[in-house]
């Protein structure tokens, strides 16, 4: 028969607490009971269970903590709940000796748990934000249209009016051609997952992206050459294959060949997609465009730690920029634009001009960021440009500890450059890839990587700096034009020497300002 009735509901253990406490037996004194009430003494398997209980919860906390790397403070505001918890146990566990030290160690813990527990919840919080890696997307709207004083739709269509200005009537016998020969960046890996298809604009051209059952990234024609149906809208994964929406064909992703046309038993020899050569490196599809159909002469290089995983991402950023491909990495050439755009703080973010009017810019502008740059065409590689710059922070003149900032950038092709850094906090690379999506239109990404020993923390501060600085750039990109022959001074040879350089990813029927005019109204 139960004990558990409405009669003797003391014996009724609620809790597991109340259940540990629950096998207590009185025993009187062999002298009979003393003046002091009954005296009480606990299982002792009881107090064996408690123990193992407590040290299973506190062993899975501590290998949480170890899994996740939660440090510092969140380690030490976990292990305060733990240790409340503990002492808690304990004390109800001596309830039925009443005594003034357990009552005492009860009343005064009774709000720290629920404090510490609120500590660790937030820590947590934090925590897994600091671990995620930084994201930063920016439409062309965002940056460097401040001046244009509208709502937020008049404004989006003044820009707009002005980059359709800039196409159509703008200084076509300025610009070099818009699309340079070389790897191309066009989508990041991670946006192609196995068996998905993705649609893809750029270089003029539109792009079936997929990944095979094996993993292999491939990319065709966007368009079916049977009767132009658009592979990349609804076309599916066959194996290595992409099977059109339309009809059924199946056109692998080597080649381009039909492998299968499902209402024919003979497949054409000239029933074939183009396609187009391509490279999964670094977190990023590349494919090679040539304007006078050569084979790739030279190979976008992998970078072990990032292709091996070894190295952790940390962040991105991702800018709409208006302007001729070749003025973003020309930048790095630009060694005078540094201290004029550059040097002021950080914390000014892109009002780097108008600052100095008011007692807070004065105090965020004590930061102040020294650069020396030098660039230098590779001898051994001639579509390789290096730049070595440092940097260093100045706060009232008296230069920072630990703010040296050491970069040795590669400029790979026409489109990626690649910036090994070299800081305090550890080893890492940022990876520039500059997709031309129009003539005049180029989305920026950069990719950072890092060693494990670069925390998060640190990553995300470099994340957030790097762009805010190239904020200020593109605020100048946006509204400015190519000049073919700019006014130099000597201080200037390095931009002569850049544009000599780049050059070289130009040829005879590179596409102009003027032909994809020409090619987009022909009709």
């Amino acid at each position: 028969m139960s004990h558990c009735t409405s009669g003797n509901n003391s014996r009724c253990p609620k809790t597991l607490l109340d259940w540990l406490a629950s096998d207590v037996t009185s025993e009187q004194s062999p002298l009979g009971a003393s003046a002091d009430g009954p005296q009480t003494t606990m299982s002792f398997s009881r107090v064996v269970g408690a123990a193992i209980v407590c040290f299973v919860v506190c062993n899975a906390f501590y290998k949480w903590l170890h899994r996740h790397k939660l440090r510092y403070l969140l380690r030490l505001s976990l292990a305060t709940s733990i240790l409340s918890l503990s002492l808690h146990i304990l004390c109800h566990l001596q309830t039925t000796y009443d005594t003034t030290f357990c009552s005492s160690i009860r009343d005064h813990l009774s709000w720290t748990t629920p404090i510490s527990l609120l500590f660790v919840l937030v820590m947590v919080i934090v925590r897994y934000h600091w671990a995620v890696p930084y994201n930063i997307t920016k439409s062309q709207l965002s940056v460097g249209f401040s001046h244009l004083e509208a709502p937020a739709k008049k404004r989006l269509k003044k820009v707009k009016d002005m980059a359709r200005e800039r196409l159509m009537s703008g200084y076509p016998g300025q610009l070099p051609p818009v699309y340079p020969n070389g790897w191309i960046p066009i989508v990041e890996s991670n946006e192609v997952k196995t068996g998905e298809v993705v649609s893809v604009t750029a270089i003029g051209q539109k792009f079936c992206v997929f990944r095979g059952e094996l993993g292999s990234a491939y990319v065709l024609d966007a368009y079916c050459p049977h009767l132009g149906a658009d592979l990349s809208a609804g076309g599916t994964v066959k194996g290595e294959c992409v099977e059109c929406p339309f009809h059924g064909w199946q056109f692998g992703g080597k080649d381009g060949t039909c492998h299968k046309i499902p209402y024919s038993d003979k497949v054409p020899d000239i029933a074939r997609a183009k396609t187009w050569p391509s490279r999964d490196v670094n977190g990023f599809i590349f494919v090679w465009h040539h304007a006078e159909d050569e084979e790739p002469s030279w190979e976008m290089p992998a970078i072990p730690e990032v292709q091996s995983g070894q190295w952790r991402f940390r962040g991105k950023t991702a800018h709409e920029v208006h302007c001729h491909i070749q003025e973003i990495p020309e930048n790095g050439a630009d060694v005078a634009h540094l201290h004029q755009v550059h040097s002021n703080s950080v914390f000014l973010g892109q009002r780097w001009m108008d600052a100095g009017g008011h007692w807070m810019d004065f105090l965020l502008n004590a930061l102040q960021h020294d650069w020396l740059p030098q660039w230098e065409a590779d001898t051994s590689r001639s579509h390789v440009g290096r730049i070595r710059l440092s940097q260093r922070m100045r706060i009232f003149g008296v230069e920072l500890p630990l703010s040296k900032l050491q970069l040795n950038i590669e400029q790979i092709g026409p489109a990626c450059v690649h910036l090994h850094v070299d800081w305090w906090f550890g080893r890492g690379v940022l990876l520039q890839h500059i997709t031309p999506e129009g003539p005049l239109t180029q989305r920026v990404v950069h990719l950072l990587y890092t060693e494990p020993g670069f925390r998060q923390f640190p990553a995300d501060l470099f994340v957030l700096g790097e762009s805010i600085m190239l904020e200020r750039d593109i605020a100048v990109w946006n509204n400015k034009m190519f000049l073919r022959t700019p006014v130099l001074v000597r201080e200037d040879k390095l931009i002569a020497r850049y544009r000599r350089w780049y050059s070289q990813f130009y040829s005879q029927n590179s596409p102009t300002l003027q032909s994809e005019r020409e090619r987009t109204l022909d009709w």
